[in-house]
């Protein structure tokens, strides 16, 4: 299956995008039994100190680093700077269908918010996309949206501490 990423800048892209992926058989192996005795905080508080953009070659590298590496990219989740509209379309497509993604952010900003009342529309991101993908983003602390939309956020379950109109 073909894994997704949220690269610097705030783009959606895939791994097999990645400079120097070249499928399985590239992928480090890990010696079995070193990284079970290592505590899975001591690896978060490692992987803090990784530069935004090299997250993915981290998280290629096994399914423990994929896991902490992952929960550091979706964290914040900025598409205010992010111009193409496809791009975002499909961030918020890929947080509407992954609640494992979805749940890992905890900061979302966002400056394109569908019209909630005309759900006919041929709009990139459609309302009921975008109102699924905050609905999984249970530990969502601080959004960011251009406007106040009640019916976006009927559903939802988090509780916010910061909440940004533009």
């Amino acid at each position: 299956p073909e894994l997704s990423l949220i690269l610097p800048g705030g783009d959606l892209g895939r791994w097999s995008d990645q400079p120097g992926y070249d499928g399985e058989a590239t992928r480090p192996r890990t010696p079995a039994g070193i990284l079970p005795r290592i505590p899975l905080d001591l690896l978060k508080a490692t992987v803090a100190f990784v530069p935004h953009a090299d997250l993915p070659a981290v998280a290629l590298t096994c399914r423990t680093f994929l896991e902490v590496a992952r929960s550091r990219m979706y964290r914040n989740v900025d598409l205010l700077r992010v111009a193409d509209e496809e791009s975002v379309d499909r961030c918020i497509n890929l947080l509407a269908s992954r609640r494992d993604l979805a749940a890992l952010v905890e900061t979302f900003a966002c400056r394109t918010t569908p019209q909630s009342q005309n759900l006919g529309n041929t709009s990139p991101l459609p309302a009921f996309t975008f109102a699924i993908a905050l609905n999984n983003m249970n530990n969502l602390s601080s959004l960011t949206m251009s406007r106040f939309d009640p019916a976006l956020l009927f559903h939802t379950t988090f509780l916010l501490r910061t909440l940004t109109f533009l």
